[in-house]
């Protein structure tokens, strides 16, 4: 797996970094090798300017279902998925909260948007970062609740 994963996730940010070579973006004269550079992913961007860069084909935009996104996104999918057959199947290791989301998980998804349009409204975009931490503790809570009353009950959805 990670014999896959790590050229698909290079080549996906190889394909994001064509965003600052073509139109309607190009790098300044004279070039240095950082400005053919797309900021990596998960860190966000240092340069303002940078950031606000005008979007091509090239960019990484999950919202935008990039080419460079989604290898990428497999590709680290892919490493997840890797280390987790390393550390549960390799070495033994077990989580029984993630063994419950495992035997549930297509009721965890029907469960966790219900809670989450329940918890929406008195978490605000503008929250302080203490509030944002409380509203996440109490809509992981519920639904961790709904589903472990499922798990006790022995009531599993499956297709």
């Amino acid at each position: 797996m990670l014999a896959w994963a790590l050229p698909l996730m290079l080549f996906g940010y190889g394909l994001s970094c064509l965003n600052r070579v073509t139109p309607p973006n190009a790098p300044p004269d004279p070039p240095v090798v950082t400005d053919y550079l797309a900021d990596p992913p998960f860190v966000p961007p240092a340069d303002r300017t940078r950031a606000e860069a005008a979007r091509n084909y090239w960019t990484m935009s999950q919202r935008a279902g990039s080419v460079s996104y989604l290898l990428f996104a497999t590709g680290f999918g892919l490493a997840v998925l890797a280390a987790f057959r390393v550390v549960c199947d390799g070495w033994g290791l077990r989580w029984g909260y993630l063994g419950m989301l495992g035997r549930n998980a297509l009721a965890g998804y029907l469960v966790h948007g219900l809670v989450a349009d329940a918890v929406q409204p008195f978490a605000p975009r503008d929250a302080p970062g203490w509030y944002a931490w409380a509203a996440f503790a109490v809509y992981l809570g519920a639904t961790s609740l709904v589903l472990r009353h499922l798990d006790r009950n022995r009531l599993y959805l499956r297709l």
